[in-house]
């Protein structure tokens, strides 16, 4: 059962949903962000700490965490749907690594660049699965259950 939480992303409008709902249903939540605003909501159940996914160093993050969600936001234009930049690709990466050396198995990344839409209906972009299934498996450990939303 999962009980405590890491959170990226937190400070977007899916993140900051996804931490209602986490908060709600009574989770432990860390959430981390490059930059915390002094505005950011506060809570018990929230420890907020500042990290950078491309610096990698996360490894201290992840003590005691059951699953690792990712709402990172990135632009929805055709360019980064078709080379998504450093961010997205090299901080899944450096999240899947500190993953792996802590034992935590659940990633969760949401976020919109998985879709395009097509007369209204929303279609998963050919090879999204496939390059979230290279991330996983980028150091050729037993992969981690992931889901992409």
């Amino acid at each position: 059962m999962i009980k405590h939480i890491l959170l990226f992303g937190a400070t977007g409008d899916t993140g900051s949903a996804l931490l209602n709902q986490a908060l709600e249903k009574g989770l432990q939540v860390r959430v981390a962000e490059r930059e915390i605003p002094d505005d950011f909501k506060q809570s018990d159940n929230v420890e907020m700490r500042e990290a950078d996914l491309l610096d990698g160093g996360l490894a201290d993050l992840m003590d005691g965490v059951d699953c690792v969600i990712s709402a990172v936001g990135l632009p929805r234009d055709p360019q980064t749907l078709i080379n998504p930049p450093p961010l997205y690709t090299e901080g899944a990466v450096n999240i899947v690594s500190a993953m792996r050396d802590h034992g935590i198995k659940r990633f969760i990344t949401i976020s919109a660049v998985f879709y395009r839409s097509q007369r209204n209906r929303a279609h998963v972009v050919q090879g999204s699965e496939f390059s979230a299934r290279q991330i996983i498996s980028t150091d050729g450990r037993d992969g981690a259950d992931f889901a992409s939303v």
